[in-house]
């Protein structure tokens, strides 16, 4: 299965239509982690701990990744200016060290 990882900054002054999206972005986040689709992710903070943007790694084909796209809150509220997706290979050893420390109920 391919690997992708997505970039995405906030767009300017975006925080009020991030918190307000931020449920439905964690509903759709939660059923594609108990799918098996999503490896990690997180928001990126700036200096001063303000959120800017998001990282997410994916496990899913080209196509459920267009879907995803499609279907993202963040993206379809326009939480999201500036989008980048590249393919990537996660390596087994941090696939392994992740589902450890989950199944130890330890903060990744």
């Amino acid at each position: 299965m391919p690997n992708f990882i997505l970039t995405a900054y906030d767009a300017p002054n975006s925080l009020d239509k991030r918190l307000a999206t931020r449920d439905a972005h964690f509903e759709y986040m939660k059923k594609l982690s108990e799918a098996g689709k999503v490896i990690l992710g997180g928001a990126m903070l700036d200096e001063s701990g303000n959120m800017i943007g998001s990282t997410i790694f994916f496990s899913m084909t080209h196509q459920e990744m267009e879907d995803y796209k499609a279907k993202e809150p963040y993206i379809e509220a326009g939480v999201w200016a500036d989008v980048k997706i590249q393919e990537a290979k996660v390596g087994e050893f941090f696939l392994t060290n992740i589902a450890n420390r989950y199944n130890k109920q330890e903060t990744v």
